[in-house]
């Protein structure tokens, strides 16, 4: 979902690193880690210029993404998506 959004990848992050440990600790695991994984999210957010925040927003609004994220904390509505589309076929 985060590569979709432009997010991954920018440069000096560990983005795929993380992204693996949550693959190997599925749904639960990265339940159990939410705190974890909130604090990651709002790091590499932070790091993003304006433009770069610009866009993301742009392409959120224009998905549908946005009206399901909560301005105050997104790192924390788009953790609940993910995990919603993760267990959504179950």
């Amino acid at each position: 979902m985060l590569d979709s959004l432009g997010l991954v990848a920018s440069g000096g992050c560990l983005c795929d690193d993380r992204a693996a440990a949550m693959d190997t600790w599925g749904v639960e695991g990265c339940l159990e880690r939410r705190e974890e994984i909130l604090t990651w999210l709002r790091g590499e957010y932070n790091r993003l210029g304006w433009r770069r925040k610009l866009l993301v927003g742009m392409w959120a609004v224009g998905t549908g993404l946005a009206f399901r994220v909560n301005a105050p904390d997104p790192a924390a509505s788009l953790f609940d998506e993910a995990i919603r589309r993760a267990t959504a076929g179950r």
